[in-house]
């Protein structure tokens, strides 16, 4: 069972599916928006918006930069710097790399961009100091990001000069 799903269930006394809850905040967000009555019981609708908003107030404000693939993780800089975070910080570091897919999955850019997400504007700044990118404020689950983004940067790919 998913946060939200236990919060719906404490508040309403009842198990839905995750579709059928999204169906539910679906449908109570717009008829809030368009200022219409609920077709439930106030009671029921109350408590759905209460648990829309509680399920909303996950999001953490973060700091975002993204870049063309290969930009921040190209030569494996970007690499040491979250291994020597998630070294000195642990599991607090709140600092990760996002590939492609989950700048994609994230809606932060379009394709072929990878970004990171830290806290910290200061080492957003940092990396786009080094790195180059545009950076950003953004709004986003902090415990949906622990959970899909914990994979270090790609290791720089190793090109025999020699001869």
């Amino acid at each position: 069972m998913d946060h939200f799903a236990g919060i719906f269930a404490l508040i309403t006394g009842t198990f839905l599916s995750c579709e059928e809850q999204q169906q539910l905040i679906n449908h109570n967000a717009l008829l809030l928006l368009a200022k219409k009555p609920s077709p439930w019981p106030t009671r029921i609708t109350s408590r759905i918006c209460v648990t829309y908003f509680l399920y909303m107030s996950d999001l953490t404000s973060v700091y975002a930069l993204v870049a063309p693939l290969g930009q921040l993780s190209g030569n494996g800089q970007l690499r040491e710097t979250v291994e020597e975070r998630r070294k000195r910080y642990g599991g607090d570091a709140s600092f990760w790399y996002l590939p492609p897919s989950l700048v994609e999955r994230f809606n932060l850019s379009g394709t072929g961009m990878e970004g990171v997400i830290a806290e910290d504007l200061t080492a957003i700044n940092w990396l786009q100091l080094r790195f180059g990118g545009e950076s950003f404020p953004i709004q986003i689950d902090r415990q949906e990001l622990k959970e899909c983004a914990n994979e270090l940067p790609p290791a720089p790919i190793v090109r025999d000069i020699s001869g």
